[in-house]
């Protein structure tokens, strides 16, 4: 198939693009970042359109499928940049699904969020059906796309899949709490855990890439998750032999006590987590 991924040079979007290449897909990918080391630069991409996907001309283009893991992630940037982001994962996708449309690319597969979507969940682990009640603008604006998604394809005819994703982690992270705790861990550094009773839902980076090609049969909304809740303080804990340089802080804002993903739906398409939190760690 011919697929376009945006943001596929970034850390979940070079995992999906090696393992498309590698499966024989003519792949383009759009991205303003470069690829952050050459050794996983897939050499079978048939086009590296480096630019900001907004501004990507779609004349004379065609795609199967477009892949849409360009955004801003940063739940604390959003909650001081509220505007930005918004401008960032809403009025730019807009952009590109009104192109979409206009020149007949039939289908987009979304990566959206999953414990930002639902804040303070009522149902943990939270399944599709729970009541989405994000607490942070980068929550907001992606439950908002998902709507505008729902609409484009009710109305316009267009293909949605959408991916909430727990925590995603694994090599090529730069950002994650894992790769930075191990990163601090190695160098003897503070393991600064912000609150710490806080729950998350690690899932590893190949396990997300399995379910996006998934994807490429299926329509509809899929939680991604392994149904397992662990504490931040519980992951320093895991990471640090030495817990001395394990330093509580104060819980930042816009961040949800629990977050924990049932991916039950997603599992009866045969899809199921392989890497373990420990096993993925050691990757």
């Amino acid at each position: 198939m011919r697929i376009a991924l945006t943001g596929g040079a970034g850390f979940i979007g070079s995992h999906i693009t090696n393992s498309l290449v590698q499966d024989g897909h003519e792949v383009s990918i759009v991205d303003y970042k470069m690829f952050s080391t050459g050794e996983h630069y897939p050499m079978g991409i048939k086009t590296f359109y480096h630019m900001d996907f907004a501004d990507l001309d779609f004349e004379g283009k065609y795609w199967d499928i477009i892949i849409h893991c360009a955004a801003q992630t940063d739940v604390n940037f959003s909650v001081v940049n509220p505007i930005e982001d918004a401008t960032q994962n809403i009025m730019k996708s807009l952009g590109m699904l009104e192109k979409m449309v206009k020149h007949k690319i039939p289908k987009i597969i979304f990566l959206s969020t999953g414990g930002a979507l639902y804040g303070e969940a009522r149902d943990i682990p939270s399944t599709e059906d729970t009541d989405t009640l994000p607490e942070s603008p980068y929550g907001i604006s992606k439950l908002s796309l998902e709507h505008y998604l729902r609409f484009y394809q009710k109305v316009k005819g267009l293909k949605v899949s959408i991916l909430r994703l727990a925590n995603v982690y694994g090599p090529r992270n730069k950002k994650g709490v894992i790769s930075i705790f191990k990163e601090n861990a190695k160098n003897n550094e503070p393991l600064l855990v912000y609150g710490g009773e806080q729950t998350r839902d690690y899932i590893h980076v190949s396990d997300v890439v399995e379910a996006v090609k998934l994807m490429f049969e299926h329509e509809g909304t899929y939680n991604v998750g392994t149904g397992k809740e662990v504490s931040v303080l519980e992951l320093a804990q895991k990471i640090s032999p030495n817990k001395d340089l394990i330093k509580i802080m104060d819980s930042k804002k816009g961040e949800v006590s629990r977050s924990c993903l049932s991916s039950a739906k997603l599992r009866k398409l045969g899809w199921s987590p392989k890497i373990s939190l420990e096993e993925g760690m050691l990757l």
